[in-house]
């Protein structure tokens, strides 16, 4: 057994070597697609939610009397998507806070979230998000802000953006 381990001993490390080699060629043949980006974007609307998320029209007064302030304001979002290893992350800059934004993990674009509880001051942030569609187009960002128990608000950019 001995003698068999010592003869083909060279023979499976040279096999292993080139197996390694082989799978390294062909991921580079592929290519990895790493896009690296920043987005400018300006808030251009204001509306009110429920808690659960869905659309309260009797808040969207309160909310843009207290939130109005923010529109025409700019969040800068810098991202890094690998697109093959769909390691991925987002930052977004917003009236002198960053938000680290982790993937969110849903099909069909690439979206980011950070979420708080208890929301942060000075603007009661409950949620801040960025996503992007698949092809790099169309970026849009979001800010829950907590108006009270019963409404949160909705500050939200148009898809122009300024990309760099």
């Amino acid at each position: 057994m001995r003698n068999l381990r010592r003869k083909y001993m060279p023979f499976l490390l040279s096999l292993a070597v080139g197996i390694y080699a082989g799978t390294e060629s062909i991921a580079a043949q592929q290519g990895t697609l790493e896009v690296k980006g920043t987005v400018t974007l300006r808030v251009s609307a204001i509306s009110a939610l429920y808690p659960n998320g869905s659309p309260d029209p009797t808040g969207d007064k309160a909310c843009r009397e207290k939130f109005g302030h923010l529109i025409g304001k700019a969040a800068t979002t810098a991202f890094n998507v690998n697109t093959t290893t769909y390691f991925m992350s987002a930052t977004t800059a917003f009236e002198s806070q960053t938000f680290q934004q982790s993937p969110l993990g849903i099909s069909g674009s690439y979206d980011f979230g950070a979420f708080f509880h208890p929301p942060l001051p000075p603007l009661n942030v409950y949620a801040a998000l960025f996503n992007i569609s698949l092809q790099f187009t169309d970026p849009a960002t979001q800010f829950v802000l907590m108006l009270n128990e019963s409404t949160n608000c909705l500050a939200s950019t148009n898809s122009v953006a300024t990309k760099k």
